[in-house]
């Protein structure tokens, strides 16, 4: 059973590492009015911010490290940040690997909507694409290879 990680949207990334800094921040302020406070409220509603804020950052810190795709005998599952979703290997109708973009995706067989595209990195792409054949051999695997046109 190998995992491989998910190649993250560099415009997402920023923005989560942007909010992270933001509820990092948050949290700051709240552990700084906290001890500063002379009611009660301030407590009570800081003490709220920061489990909100540590929350966030959870959730920000399980999708940058580890969101990932595993194969295991059965199925594919897909983890993204704290969400796994299982795609069992009898619901694949086939794999296209598009070699002028480097992309894999798989379709499933209850219609050509279901299309879902792997995010990995170029060098895991064909480890996971070999891995997937092993565990599915009888599935078609298309492949899309580049034109003159494309390589000048």
């Amino acid at each position: 059973m190998n995992i491989y990680k998910q190649k993250l949207n560099k415009t997402l990334t920023i923005i989560s590492v942007l909010l992270l800094v933001i509820c990092l921040l948050a949290i700051y302020f709240c552990i700084t009015s906290i001890i500063n406070a002379r009611i009660t409220v301030d407590y009570v509603s800081n003490s709220f911010l920061i489990c909100i804020n540590s929350i966030i950052i959870f959730a920000l810190v399980d999708f940058l490290l580890f969101s990932n795709y595993k194969l295991t005998d059965k199925c594919i599952v897909i983890k993204t940040a704290f969400f796994k979703d299982p795609i069992n290997y009898d619901l694949i109708k086939k794999i296209y690997y598009y070699a002028t973009e480097d992309e894999l995706y798989i379709e499933l067989l209850k219609n050509s909507e279901n299309i879902i595209k792997v995010n990995l990195s170029n060098k895991d792409i064909n480890l996971f694409a070999n891995e997937l054949k092993k565990h599915i051999p009888l599935i078609p695997y298309e492949v899309s290879l580049p034109m003159d046109s494309d390589i000048e």
